[in-house]
């Protein structure tokens, strides 16, 4: 957890930057064949756009390297419904990035309380798997 919050100071400082220097900065990271289009940031306000950059940034430095992820415009899509405080359903097939929309409000702020509900044991299982160490210790887990 330590660590995570060391990251996150690094990110925090990063991201303050002024706007340009920021975006700057973000586009020479992020590979441009990962990177939000322009057709999807186009019709977003220009703070709305930063937002994008961040997280986009904070997930791509937070993944191995190998396999750094960027989210997919879908994802994006979710993570700007949730930070409106609109509450979303996707209905999306295995493998297109569910867990990762779920995941990006919490890397967003990490102070934040998340409820997830999982009808599916196996995944609900890997998924505490994954996440658990990051997890705060009053966190509660209920395999029921």
């Amino acid at each position: 957890m330590e660590e995570l919050s060391k990251l996150d100071h690094a990110f925090r400082t990063l991201a303050s930057r002024p706007p340009a220097i920021f975006l700057s900065l973000a586009k020479s990271i992020i590979p441009a064949n990962s990177a939000p289009s322009d057709a999807f940031l186009a019709p977003l306000s220009v703070g709305k756009r930063l937002d994008i950059w961040r997280v986009c940034l904070l997930c791509y430095l937070l993944t191995i390297d190998g396999k750094r992820i960027v989210p997919r415009e879908l994802q994006l899509c979710g993570l700007l419904a949730t930070m409106r405080h609109r509450n979303s359903v996707v209905y999306s097939g295995c493998g297109t990035g569910k867990t990762l929309f779920m995941v990006l409000p919490l890397l967003w702020n990490l102070k934040s309380v998340s409820i997830i509900i999982s009808p599916l044991k196996r995944l609900q299982a890997n998924q505490v798997d994954i996440f658990s160490p990051y997890m705060r210790s009053e966190s509660q887990l209920c395999m029921d």
